[in-house]
C-alpha cells in the first residue's frame, strides 16, 4: 500500500501527476472527431464497369459473367452478387469475417487486369473500390445565382467546387445536374454526301487533328529545349478550318462548308432543384478518418465567403441535408446529460453522506477519472460519438462507487477517534483488495466485449473500452486523490440537525429508513411465501422472454431516430423522357412543399440507379421543420405524404426512405435473392414469391429488382449484303452511333 502512504504524505507527487493528466486530457478531447456513429468497416468490394449503349443481356454476358470468373478464386469470399443493367455492371464481393481487406482489394485488381484484353474494347475502365459509410456524402448543397446557365456551371466546376475539395477531411464533391458547355458540329446531310464524305471521316478527322505531340527535343552545347507539335483547338475557328479532304480542282473542304460549329451545352441527364428553384447540387464526401463536425463548419464558412464574393451575380448555397447537425444535437445533449449526471450524483452523496466536503471529493473524483480517459481514447483513435459517450454517460454511476465506498470506510475510522491522516490510511488500506476487485470485475465483464468481430466490432470495442479504461482511471482516483483530499479537508458532522439542510437530510434518511423497512418486510413475506415468490418470478421471466418470442419488442441494427429528413422516390415508366419527369416531379415537389412542416425539398430528375442516371427515376430529400416545432414524426408524416401524393399522382410508383441514426438511407431492410439456370424460371419464382410476400402484415412495396428491359429499335443485319459492298460489321456500328 505504498501508493496511499505517498499519496498521503507526498500530495505534491499526485497533484503533479493529474494536473498532467488533466492537461493532457484536456488535449486529447479537444483533438477527438465528432461523428455520430463509430467508424464501421464492410468486408464489402464492388467492380462497377461502364459499357455504353450495351443492353442488359449484352452487359451480362460480356461483362459481368467475365468479372464473375475473374475474382471467384479470391481467397476468403463468402459471396459474390452481381447486377446487370443498361450500359452498367456491378459485381459485389462480400468477405468472411477477419478477411484482409486491402489484399483482397489487389488481389481482385489483378484479377480484373488479366481478364481485361476479354472485355469488349468499348468498355471502361472497371472501377474496384470497397464500401465504407464515409461514402455517404455528409452534405446536400443547392447553389442557384443569376447568371446564364453554361456559365453558371462553369463556376461552380471551376471555382466553387475547387474551393470545396482544398478542405481538409473533403474526399470527393460531386456535382448533381446543371448545363455543362459543350462545342457541338452539327453536320449538313446533303452537303456532307455531295462532297463525297461520312460522319466516320469527319469524326475521325476532328479526333486526329485534336491532339498534342512531344516531338523531342534540340540540345547544343550550353541548354536545351523541347519540342512539341501544339493541335489542341483553341477557338470555335480552328474547328471550323480543319480541312477534311481536297477536292479534284485542288478546293479544300472544310468542317464549316458541311457543319455548323457552335457553343452548347450537353444533353440534360440530371436536374436539379432547390426548393422549386432550378439549381446545380453539390454533394460533399468526407474520408475515412475525417472529422464530420470540422468538415461542415468549414463549408459553411466557404460557402458564406463565396456568396459575399459573388454577390453582384447573386450566388446562393441552400444547405439542404447536413449530418453535423443531428451528430452536434445529439452529441451535445449528451454531453449535457453527462454534467447533469455529475451534478444529481454530488447531489446525492450529500444527502447519503451528509458532507459537502465528501460530497465534493466526489464530484473531483468524477470529472478526474473521465478526463484521464479521453487521453487513451485519443491514442486509440476513437471519437466522440453516441457510443463512446453513451459509455461515458453509463460510466459516471460506476465511477462513484470507488469513491464512495473509500470516503466511506475513511470516515468510520475517523468516528473511532484517529486523525484525518491516519484514519484516511488505514481507512483504505483496510478495503484496498476490496476496490481492486470491483474494478477488475467491471473490466473483465467489458474488455471480452470490445473483442466482438464483424461489422459492429469498432461500435462494440470503443463502448467497451472507453468504460474499462474510466474504472481503470476511478480506481487509480479512488488510491490517490480521495485519501489525499480527506485527509487534508475530511470532517465528522458538519451540518446542525436543527438547521434548515439539516432538518432536511433528517427528513430523507427518516424516509430511506421507511423504504428500508418496507423491502424488509418484502423479503420476510417473500421467505415465508416461497412457492408463490417462485411462481410470479417464473412468470415475470416467461412473460418478458415472451414478448421477445412473439414479436412485441422487435429488433433492428440501429434505431432509426428522429432527424427530420426522408428520401421520396419516384419511378415512372421506363420510356418517359427526362421532360416527362420532370413535369411529374415537379407535381410532387409543390405538394410536399406546400405543407408548413417542411422546410426545404431537394430535386434530383434523373437520380441514379447503380450509379447511371435514369430519366424515369427522381429523388425528393425532404426537410423537416426541427422536432420541437412539430407534433409529428418523421416517418408518420413521411407515410401521409406518400398515400397523398398516390391520389395525386397517378402513372408513378412511390417509395419513401427515411434516415436511420447513422445517415443511411433505409431503403430495403430484407431482400432475398432467387436463382436458377434459367431466368424464365427465376422470374416466375420470384413473382410468386412476391405475391406471397405482398400479403405479410408490416411489409410495405415489395418489389423484384429485375425489370423489364426498356423499349428499343433492333437493326438486324443482312451479313450477305455487308460483304458484297464490302462494309465491315464494326464500321456500320460505329457509323450509326456517330450518326445517332
Amino acid at each position: 500500500m505504498n501508493i496511499i502512504k505517498m499519496s498521503i504524505t507526498r500530495p505534491t507527487t499526485v497533484v503533479v501527476m493529474f494536473v498532467i493528466l488533466a492537461f493532457f486530457g484536456v488535449y486529447s478531447l479537444t483533438q477527438l472527431n465528432r461523428e455520430l456513429m463509430p467508424r464501421m468497416e464492410f468486408d464489402v468490394i464492388s467492380v462497377s464497369t461502364l459499357y455504353p449503349g450495351a443492353g442488359a443481356g449484352e452487359v451480362e454476358n460480356s461483362v459481368t459473367k467475365k468479372i464473375e470468373d475473374a475474382v471467384s478464386s479470391i481467397e476468403g469470399i463468402e459471396e459474390i452478387t452481381s447486377t446487370s443493367i443498361e450500359n452498367f455492371s456491378l459485381v459485389t464481393i462480400r468477405l468472411k469475417a477477419r478477411s484482409d481487406l486491402d489484399k483482397a482489394l489487389q488481389n481482385a485488381q489483378r484479377k480484373v487486369n488479366a481478364i481485361r484484353s476479354d472485355l469488349p474494347e468499348s468498355v471502361k475502365e472497371p472501377s474496384i473500390n470497397d464500401f465504407s459509410l464515409s461514402d455517404i456524402p455528409i452534405m446536400t448543397i443547392g447553389a442557384v445565382a443569376n447568371m446564364g446557365e453554361t456559365e453558371f456551371y462553369d463556376l461552380i466546376d471551376h471555382e466553387i467546387k475547387p474551393a470545396l475539395e482544398r478542405i481538409p477531411g473533403v474526399a470527393q464533391v460531386t456535382l448533381i445536374g446543371g448545363n455543362e458547355r459543350e462545342i457541338q458540329v452539327n453536320i449538313n446531310e446533303e452537303r456532307m454526301a455531295a462532297y463525297g464524305l461520312s460522319i466516320l471521316d469527319i469524326s475521325n478527322i476532328l479526333i486526329n487533328s485534336n491532339l498534342d505531340f512531344p516531338t523531342g527535343k534540340i540540345k547544343s552545347d550550353n541548354k536545351q529545349t523541347q519540342i512539341r507539335l501544339q493541335g489542341k483547338y483553341n477557338s470555335l475557328a480552328d474547328i471550323e478550318n480543319v480541312i477534311l479532304k481536297y477536292m479534284p480542282d485542288g478546293t479544300a473542304v472544310k468542317v464549316k462548308n458541311v457543319a455548323d460549329v457552335h457553343n452548347g451545352s450537353k444533353e440534360v441527364e440530371t436536374l436539379s432543384r432547390i426548393n422549386g428553384i432550378p439549381s446545380i447540387g453539390i454533394t460533399v464526401q468526407r474520408s475515412t478518418d475525417a472529422n464530420t463536425v470540422e468538415i461542415s463548419e468549414t463549408t459553411r464558412g466557404i460557402l458564406d465567403a463565396l456568396e459575399s464574393e459573388y454577390e453582384a451575380s447573386e450566388l446562393h448555397f441552400t444547405i439542404a441535408a447536413d449530418n453535423a447537425e443531428f451528430t452536434l444535437e445529439a452529441s451535445n445533449s449528451v454531453m449535457i446529460d453527462l454534467v447533469i449526471a455529475i451534478i444529481l450524483v454530488a447531489f446525492t452523496m450529500l444527502l447519503f453522506l451528509c458532507s459537502v466536503r465528501n460530497s465534493i471529493i466526489v464530484s473531483i473524483a468524477i470529472p478526474l477519472s473521465l478526463v484521464s480517459t479521453f487521453i487513451v481514447m485519443y491514442l486509440f483513435g476513437f471519437s466522440l460519438n453516441l457510443m463512446s459517450l453513451l459509455a461515458i454517460t453509463l460510466v459516471v454511476g460506476i465511477l462513484v462507487d470507488d469513491a464512495i465506498v473509500v470516503i466511506e470506510n475513511i470516515h468510520r475510522h475517523m468516528e473511532m477517534g484517529k486523525n484525518r491522516m491516519q484514519a484516511a490510511y488505514d481507512g483504505l488500506r483496510e478495503i484496498g483488495g476490496t476496490i481492486v476487485s470491483i474494478t477488475l470485475v467491471l473490466v473483465v465483464v467489458f474488455i471480452p466485449i470490445s473483442l466482438t468481430q464483424g461489422i459492429i466490432a469498432n461500435v462494440f470495442r470503443q463502448f467497451a473500452v472507453t468504460i474499462a479504461i474510466a474504472v481503470l482511471f476511478s480506481l487509480l482516483v479512488s488510491f490517490t486523490i480521495v485519501p489525499l483530499l480527506y485527509s487534508r479537508f475530511g470532517k465528522i458532522n458538519e451540518f446542525n440537525r436543527e438547521g434548515f439542510i439539516g432538518r432536511g437530510i433528517q427528513a430523507f434518511e427518516n424516509w430511506i429508513e421507511r423504504i428500508a423497512k418496507w423491502f424488509s418486510s418484502l423479503l420476510a413475506w417473500s421467505l415465508s411465501h416461497k412457492l408463490i415468490t417462485l411462481a410470479v418470478t417464473l412468470v415475470a421471466l416467461t412473460g418478458s422472454v415472451s414478448l421477445i418470442a412473439f414479436g412485441f419488442i422487435g429488433s433492428n441494427f440501429a434505431p432509426m431516430g428522429d432527424q427530420g429528413q426522408f428520401v421520396m422516390k419516384l419511378e415512372l415508366p421506363r420510356d418517359v423522357t427526362i421532360e416527362q419527369s420532370n413535369q411529374i416531379t415537379y407535381q410532387a415537389e409543390n405538394i410536399l412543399r406546400s405543407s408548413p412542416l417542411v422546410e426545404t425539398v431537394f430535386t434530383t430528375v434523373g437520380a441514379e440507379e447503380n450509379g447511371q442516371p435514369q430519366a424515369r427515376l427522381a429523388d425528393l430529400r425532404v426537410k423537416m421543420i426541427p422536432h420541437n416545432r412539430r407534433n409529428i414524426s418523421t416517418s408518420d408524416f413521411s407515410r401521409e405524404a406518400k398515400l397523398f401524393l398516390q391520389q395525386h399522382i397517378p402513372g408513378a410508383q412511390i417509395w419513401v426512405a427515411t434516415t436511420d441514426i447513422m445517415g443511411n438511407i433505409d431503403e430495403a431492410p430484407i431482400q432475398y435473392y432467387i436463382t436458377g439456370h434459367h431466368i424464365d424460371s427465376v422470374r416466375t419464382a420470384a413473382n410468386l414469391l412476391l405475391y406471397n410476400i405482398k400479403s405479410v402484415k408490416g411489409i410495405v412495396d415489395p418489389k423484384l429488382s429485375a425489370e423489364e428491359s426498356s423499349p428499343e429499335i433492333s437493326i438486324i443485319p443482312d451479313r450477305e449484303k455487308m460483304a458484297a459492298l464490302g462494309i465491315p460489321f464494326e464500321m456500320l456500328g460505329m457509323a450509326l452511333g456517330n450518326a445517332f
